[in-house]
């Protein structure tokens, strides 16, 4: 994974279709994963995400990222283990989320901790950063409060400050490990699905 570029893929307004290519590797957050024909890792932090994918969705990666526990309501304050949610075949990385903080007592075996996320998109970005990837483009992720209309929001109506916060810490973390993100207009046409 380490000097591969990985485009990034959301639901917000600014998202399109993304073709595979040898040029690229795709994460889908969630049900963005319908925007490509194929994805690499497929990220989804709740039990709301799994339930609106269908078994297609699933075929479509070959990886699923998760939690050790996913949301099981909008605000995160209730977890079930990602293990009674299994909707996929392919192999499953998981990592902790911040109302799942590791013990003490962290072995090399222990999911990795990546502290509070705001969004399956920054949980995936750690995740990814973690693995080594230090370039990254982005579709349908940004500063926006808007989705794209192919996507319905599941929670409560975000703010745009929610929205550019969350774009903010994304941003923040990829430069302070020392990554780079590319233009997304640069590397696949700017039709919309």
């Amino acid at each position: 994974m380490a000097g591969e570029l990985f485009i990034v893929m959301g639901k917000g307004r600014s998202a399109r279709f993304v073709p595979q290519s040898p040029k690229w590797r795709l994460a889908a957050i969630s049900e963005s994963c319908r925007l490509a024909d194929r994805v690499d890792i497929l990220a989804v932090n709740d039990v709301a995400a799994v339930e609106a994918m269908s078994n297609d969705d699933f075929a479509k990666a070959d990886r699923v990222l998760v939690p050790t526990k996913l949301h099981a309501d909008p605000r995160g304050r209730t977890l079930r283990p990602w293990s009674e949610c299994v909707r996929w075949t392919c192999p499953t990385d998981v990592y902790r989320l911040h109302t799942d903080p590791p013990s003490k007592d962290v072995s090399d075996d222990d999911p990795p901790y990546f502290g509070r996320q705001m969004s399956t998109g920054e949980s995936l970005v750690s995740w990814l950063l973690w693995k080594g990837v230090r370039r990254f483009a982005f579709s349908g992720v940004g500063p926006g409060n808007d989705y794209h209309p192919l996507f319905k929001p599941r929670t409560v109506k975000r703010t745009h400050t929610h929205f550019a916060d969350n774009w903010d810490r994304i941003r923040r973390r990829i430069r302070s490990e020392g990554g780079k993100i590319e233009d997304i207009d640069g590397l696949v046409p700017t039709e919309k699905p």
